[in-house]
């Protein structure tokens, strides 16, 4: 009976054994199998807690993550896609990552994430272009460029000036503005900047010129200097408000794994200051952001001959006639070129609709209507006739603040571009306080030529002198804004 009894004791303990092993083996393989994807989950049918069923678990959504990593790191695919501001949607994204590490289980495909996430920089490629002006040559050194994101903008008032600038390159060369014209850019580098939006950027002048050599075939005397018409070379100096940088104040966005270009178009002519004494001059330097080289004006100007015209200035302008507006702002010049010795010329232009201008000494201002689309041109044949007569305007402005601070004139004339008169500009020169300016020579028929000048400074009021047609002596005194 002992033994009896103890047989079936020992059949009892082995057939419970059997029962548990069974059991747990039967729960690791459900687990096995449903991570693999294979076969069905036994622990999910076998009465066992829900949180243990793998289907939609942390562990299992890290397990996908991470082969959607590898497999976008294999395939050279970018998961996600970037917005403006920096953040992304969809696989990989930082905003899933953080989600995951918040889980109980913990990020553990982190690794693998982070090698298949998509690139959150991109590239800024700048260069640099010029408007004409009235000498031989105009050198600029520039040291560097820095961008500024727009959260940075929101910092401190008094850390504003010097913080959260990003030095996006380095040229460190000299460059002449005036081989710059007619769509001949300067690149002036490239570098990769976090994803997201920026407001501004500040360019540095260099105090030192780089070591080759000017149109004269001599070493740069200075960093920043003009040759004149007459071959003298002339220091351009820097106002203290500049010595830190030059704003700009145009926002552009970077976006991930791609390109940015901007094009600095720094406008020479309305950057030359003629200072009070003779043969003084200050660099002020007005710069304008394009963001587009595939828009542009282009043509061939020629006389009643045929013949065509090197040296004519030729611009792309608007007009806002509100009489509400500012008379300095009634008329815009976005982009000003000097014509080539075959007649040719070519602006580069934001899209839009702009009054094409020609001038040049010994003929009549001629305006055409000029529409300039998008990733397309515009392109016309303009014939100047000359002039047998001319008036002279000259003179002086004071009342400014500094000697530091500048007044523009602009010279306009009211004129037939093609759909009834418009304003436009036929002329400006920018001068400082006290600073007297040399004669400005315009054509001239009896009865029915008149010019206006506008002046404009900061801080003051525009100033505006109407129907001048003859030789005149302007004495401009600034006055204060109310």
């Amino acid at each position: 009976m002992n033994n009896i009894s103890s047989k079936l004791i020992h059949v009892v303990f082995v057939f419970l054994m059997a029962i548990i092993l069974i059991s747990c083996g039967g729960s690791n393989s459900g687990l096995s199998s449903d991570s693999s994807g294979g076969t069905e989950n036994l622990a999910a049918t076998s009465g066992l807690p829900d949180e243990t069923d793998n289907t939609g678990s942390p562990e299992d959504s890290l397990t996908d993550a991470s082969n959607s990593a590898s497999s976008n790191e294999t395939s050279g695919e970018t998961v996600g896609s970037g917005s403006s501001d920096g953040s992304f949607s969809g696989n990989g994204s930082p905003d899933s990552s953080e989600d995951s590490s918040n889980n109980a289980t913990g990020n553990t495909g982190s690794s693998d994430l982070n090698d298949g996430s998509p690139n959150i920089t991109g590239i800024l490629e700048l260069s640099l272009t010029d408007a004409s002006a009235d000498y031989q040559a105009i050198y600029v050194t520039v040291a560097e460029v820095e961008v500024k994101m727009k959260n940075e903008e929101e910092a401190d008032e008094e850390a504003e000036e010097n913080s959260g600038w990003i030095t996006v390159v380095e040229p460190q060369q000299t460059y002449n503005l005036l081989e710059l014209m007619n769509g001949v850019l300067a690149p002036l580098g490239a570098g990769e900047l976090e994803v997201g939006q920026y407001g501004q950027l500040r360019l540095i002048l260099g105090e030192e010129a780089d070591e080759l050599a000017n149109i004269l075939g001599k070493e740069h005397p200075y960093a920043n200097y003009l040759i004149d018409s007459e071959g003298n070379e002339h220091e351009l100096k820097v106002p203290s408000g500049f010595k830190t940088g030059i704003k700009i104040i145009n926002g552009f966005s970077i976006t991930a794994a791609q390109a940015t270009e901007l094009v600095l178009d720094f406008d020479a002519a309305r950057s030359i200051v003629q200072a009070g004494k003779k043969g003084k001059f200050l660099l002020k330097p007005v710069i304008k952001v394009l963001e587009t080289v595939e828009s542009s004006a282009e043509g061939v100007v020629a006389d009643s001959e045929g013949e065509p015209l090197e040296g004519v200035m030729v611009s792309a302008q608007f007009q806002n006639p509100d009489p509400g507006v500012d008379p300095k702002d009634q008329v815009t010049v976005e982009s000003t070129t000097m014509s080539t010795e075959a007649g040719s010329f070519t602006l580069l232009l934001p899209p839009g609709t702009y009054n094409i201008v020609a001038t040049k000494d010994g003929y009549f201002t001629t305006c055409q209507e000029g529409v300039s689309e998008f990733s397309g041109e515009y392109s016309s044949e303009i014939i100047m006739e000359s002039a047998s007569e001319t008036i002279s305007i000259s003179g002086s402005v004071t009342g400014l603040d500094s000697d530091e601070d500048s007044a523009v004139l602009s010279i306009r004339q009211e004129i037939d571009c093609g759909s009834g008169p418009v304003m436009i500009e036929v002329a400006s020169v920018t001068v400082a306080n006290a600073g007297s300016f040399e004669e400005i020579i315009l054509p001239f028929e009896s009865g029915q030529t008149s010019y206006d000048v506008v002046v404009s400074a900061d801080g003051k009021v525009t100033e505006v002198i109407t129907g001048i047609f003859e030789d005149s002596l302007l004495e401009i005194v600034m006055v204060p804004e109310l």
